[in-house]
């Protein structure tokens, strides 16, 4: 007598079924295969993921749409500002790029909307996958200085229990680079 589940199944987002996220499925070429591992888990909400970027736009429909509180970006800092929560920056994503890269990552998956994200749940199921946090580190101009690479770092991967510091992520995505190699920064990272 075995215990069977039910398998996810593709997701209707209209962007995924047109194949164009091709990069998701199992292209020989460059495909990773997504389907497969959605077998096993479409994201766990105490997985937190860092997008250490150009900000995330929380009001995108795609990340849960209208407004800080329903969307998927549960809590982040936009570090060229003084460090001031993302929730309450008027452009939270100056770029479009750190959304971009958060879609690919955490996209809600099943809402019958633009993509799926790797870790972007099943909203058949009302499951939103993990949540991401909005590490702005890039300006509009596209900069970032390694003092606010290092402040958000620092508090997106600890946590202090006795004063809350930290977000305690457990994955970062990091989609920008230099002309050099920074020691520093390097060390940091590590």
């Amino acid at each position: 007598n075995y215990l069977y589940e039910l398998l996810t199944t593709t997701p209707n987002d209209p962007q995924f079924t047109g194949n164009n996220q091709d990069g998701l499925t199992a292209n020989p070429t460059y495909g990773i295969n997504v389907p497969t591992a959605w077998q096993y888990t479409v994201g766990n909400p105490n997985i937190k993921i860092g997008v250490f970027d150009s900000g995330i736009n929380y009001n995108h429909e795609d990340l849960g749409g209208g407004n800080f509180s329903t969307s998927k970006v549960a809590g982040g800092k936009d570090y060229r500002n003084s460090g001031v929560q993302i929730s309450t920056v008027s452009n939270p994503d100056d770029d479009g790029h750190g959304s971009a890269c958060a879609g690919i990552i955490g996209a809600l998956s099943n809402n019958g909307k633009g993509v799926s994200g790797i870790t972007g749940g099943d909203m058949s199921t009302s499951n939103m996958g993990s949540p991401l946090y909005a590490m702005k580190i890039f300006d509009a101009s596209g900069f970032a200085t390694l003092t606010d690479i290092g402040n958000a770092l620092i508090e997106g991967v600890t946590y202090n229990p006795i004063t809350g510091y930290g977000y305690r992520q457990n994955v970062t995505s990091h989609s920008w680079g230099g002309p050099v190699s920074a020691v520093t920064l390097a060390n940091g990272v590590n």
